[in-house]
């Protein structure tokens, strides 16, 4: 068997909720996979990364499989082969990285605090992060016409980004501009353009467009 798992430069989407939904089934807000991911999607109206700079590798990895899937060693080694795989895995180093949550109604901010403070991991078991801060700020309107957060590629018109496959908060798939210019192994921070007409709103340092479509 053979494999292929891409990492993108930033986590997606999809990704932070699902990840926020974990966190609520940890501190008691819900109590199932359906419900937890259900609560998660209610309570967030966008969970966007902003640009950071990072770097990704690929390694093989090369391991036995079968045994946690059929819960048993081989039985002799002519069925070693049948247990082993192999696959390509992309790795993303982060030093930090920021990530712009808007909640759906105010009243669910506290729950999403208290569900951000108990974040291990986004994404896999092996994407560990550690959340040093959280902070609250207001939302004002902004010039110019360029953001620093993933959105969708349909209404990005310039500058520097990237096109990923990712899926939105609601689980939607989508194609996403990525404010990230690639730099041979590294990635740096970059600004997307806006398509003519979208207005721009800033809270603290991120730069995201106006309206809930993006």
């Amino acid at each position: 068997m053979y494999q292929v798992a891409i990492s993108p430069p930033l986590p997606m989407p999809s990704t932070i909720v699902g990840a926020v939904g974990y966190a609520y089934w940890k501190i008691g807000l819900c109590s199932s996979e359906e419900s937890c991911i259900s609560r998660a999607r209610e309570t967030i109206l966008k969970a966007r990364a902003s640009s950071a700079f990072s770097i990704k590798f690929s390694v093989v990895l090369s391991r036995y499989r079968g045994v946690l899937e059929e819960k048993r060693l081989p039985g002799d080694p002519n069925e070693i082969p049948r247990f082993r795989d192999a696959l390509v895995r992309e790795y993303v180093f982060l030093d930090r990285f920021k990530v712009l949550i808007l909640p759906s109604d105010d009243k669910y901010i506290n729950d999403i605090r208290r569900a951000l403070l108990n974040i291990e991991r986004i994404g896999d078991s092996e994407s560990l992060v550690s959340i040093s801060s959280i902070e609250e700020h207001e939302i004002k309107d902004c010039e110019g016409d360029s953001v620093n957060v993933i959105i969708q590629s349909s209404i990005a018109s310039g500058g520097n980004y990237m096109i990923v496959r990712g899926l939105l908060e609601n689980g939607e798939k989508s194609m996403l501009a990525l404010p990230l210019m690639s730099e041979r192994n590294y990635y740096r921070p970059s600004e997307i353009r806006l398509e003519a007409g979208r207005r721009v709103k800033c809270a603290d340092n991120f730069r995201f467009p106006d309206g809930d479509n993006w």
